[in-house]
């Protein structure tokens, strides 16, 4: 069973690097624009992290929800068919979960996130000019 779920959080730290990187790349042009329009560093950066932080926390408590469900379903199912009570889902699972989808979240969510704070305001009229890590 450990190794199920050390196969699954490996999984979900590629999807969420993957995700990361094309998030990155997709917001290159507004981190760009608000640059252009007077924005610090650091303000694009807390205003990307709360988007993050924010699916983030909406994601985990959906998953949460879900798997706590179909666990009580599947278990009652699954018990009647076999006939043995099988015992109901816990909410320090969902939980645990939880915060362990927001540590990877924020482990490998970040460095992307970090780098859109050197998108350079020129990069709105030149687009040669490339993503993260340009002088500008």
């Amino acid at each position: 069973m450990s190794l199920a779920a050390l196969t699954a959080v490996a999984l979900a730290t590629v999807a969420v690097m993957l995700a990361g990187r094309r998030f990155q790349h997709r917001q290159l042009d507004v981190c760009a624009m608000l640059r252009c329009l007077g924005s610090s560093q650091w303000r694009v950066f807390r205003l990307q992290l709360i988007q993050l932080v924010g699916v983030g926390i909406i994601a985990s408590l959906a998953g949460a929800l879900f798997g706590y469900a179909s666990q009580a379903v599947l278990g009652h199912w699954l018990g009647s068919l076999v006939g043995i009570a099988l015992p109901q889902p816990g909410i320090v699972a969902a939980l645990r979960a939880s915060v362990l989808g927001l540590v990877l979240l924020l482990s490998f969510g970040l460095p992307p996130l970090l780098a859109l704070r050197r998108i350079p305001a020129l990069r709105v009229l030149r687009r040669e000019l490339g993503g993260p890590g340009t002088a500008g």
